[in-house]
This record gives structure tokens, C-alpha cells and sequence, in this order.
């Protein structure tokens, strides 16, 4: 169960909706990689079903900026450069930090304590997918005390889209360090109820964690994205 408050969906859903998330799924998780043609015919061969229902889902992916779709229906996985991650890094802290300010005031001594077990929990992982997880989970945890459904929506879908081009850094030793040492000032901002600080540690982490990516990927010859199997759906 996603720990994120989002508006509302439909209880029935349409084949058009299922194709969506799938591919959705597809691409947070890298199994369609940055820059790969989106077949229509073959997805529709796929699903079973008429290009119609692959040409909207594809429309309302393009619309969260995960499909381009270019002259003649021709769509592919949004590829990032690393000025438009820059880009992404920058509204996120913004929004993020925003949110953290308003949840960190108002937060429960519950939340607060599983927050710590999280953060305790970060400290003892080495596996790269585990990390990502509680990771997500972290941030969602905080989030969620905002209430604020909608711009927790626009915070999900920038991190979908930046998603598959942190995997490959996460390995790296230092990287998880910086992050996490970041995941601790953010828990003590939450602790004292500090809501401006708690602002300033999530814009400062992200930063950060910015800072590494784009070190790393000029060091590498370019961004690498990699496949990963956390969804998303707790967000990071």
C-alpha cells in the first residue's frame, strides 16, 4: 500500500488505465530503458488489443514526461541529460523541502519513531535495492504528514522520472554515506519539530545528492541509468 496520500482513483479500471501503469512500471524500473522506441503495434500484440487504447496510455505517459512523442506516432522512453537532472534536483528540493517544513511541525511521536528505526535500518544495509527501498520509504514517511495530495503527486512524478539514473551511483560507498548522513539531519529537524530546518536538511540532501550524480556521470562519459525493481509507489 502506497504510503503516500493521493487523490482518490477510480474503482473501476479501464484497459487503457492497466496498460498505463504497466508501462509506467516498465520505465520507472528501467525494464524500458531511456531513449528505447515504444513499438505501438508490438505493445498492442502484447496486451491483446487495438492500438488505440497503446496510443492513449502512450499520450498520458508523454503527459507525466516519461514517453516523447514525436512526428507520426513515433514514442520513446524519455532519455535525461544531465542538465535536465540538474533541473529536476532543483524543483524537487524546492517542493520537497516545502513539504518537509510543513510535516516536520505537526509530526507524530509514532512517526517520528519509525522514522529512526528506518534511518537505524539504512545504516545497517549494504544491498543496493534494499537501500532504495527504505530510502523511498523515508522520504514517504515524511511526506505523508504534509497532506498535501497534490503536490505529493507532482513529487512522485519527478522522482519517476529521475529514478532510473540513481540506481547506478547508489553502489558506490561514499555516495550512500553522503545520502545518509543527509537521512540524519533530516531526522533530527523531525525530531526537535523544526520545520524550517528540516526544510534546509531536504533541500541540502538533495543537493548533494545531485552534486555525486553529476560528479560521477562527468567522470563516466554521461548519465547511466539502470534497471531496478523498487516501483516507486513509496516513493523515494
Amino acid at each position: 500500500m502506497p504510503l503516500i496520500d493521493t487523490p482518490e482513483t477510480p474503482k473501476v479500471r479501464t484497459i487503457e488505465d492497466v496498460i498505463t501503469q504497466q508501462l509506467r512500471d516498465a520505465i520507472v524500473a528501467s525494464e524500458l530503458l531511456p531513449g528505447e522506441r515504444l513499438n505501438q503495434l508490438a505493445i498492442a500484440e502484447h496486451f491483446q488489443v487495438s492500438r488505440i487504447p497503446i496510443r492513449n496510455a502512450l499520450q498520458r505517459l508523454a503527459t507525466e514526461g516519461l514517453v516523447n512523442i514525436r512526428a507520426h506516432h513515433t514514442a520513446t522512453v524519455t532519455e535525461l541529460t544531465l542538465d535536465e537532472l540538474d533541473e529536476i534536483y532543483a524543483i524537487r528540493g524546492t517542493l520537497e523541502g516545502v513539504t518537509a517544513e510543513i510535516a516536520a511541525v505537526s509530526m507524530t511521536n509514532d512517526r517520528v519513531d519509525e522514522l529512526g528505526k528506518i534511518v537505524a535500518l539504512l545504516d545497517e544495509t549494504d544491498e543496493g535495492e534494499a537501500w532504495l527501498a527504505l530510502n523511498q520509504r523515508f522520504h514517504a514517511l515524511i511526506y505523508q504528514a504534509a497532506h498535501r495530495p497534490r503536490t505529493l503527486a507532482i513529487i512522485r512524478q519527478l522522482r519517476q522520472l529521475s529514478g532510473p539514473y540513481i540506481k547506478h551511483y547508489i553502489v558506490e560507498g561514499a555516495y550512500r554515506s553522503m545520502a545518509q548522513a543527509g537521512h540524519h539531519r533530516i531526522l533530527v529537524a523531525c525530531q526537535a519539530r523544526d520545520g524550517a530546518l528540516a526544510r534546509t536538511e531536504t533541500e541540502r540532501h538533495l543537493a548533494e545528492v545531485m552534486d555525486g550524480v553529476r560528479l560521477a556521470a562527468k567522470q563516466e562519459g554521461g548519465l547511466r541509468p539502470t534497471a531496478t525493481s523498487v516501483d516507486g509507489d513509496d516513493f523515494e
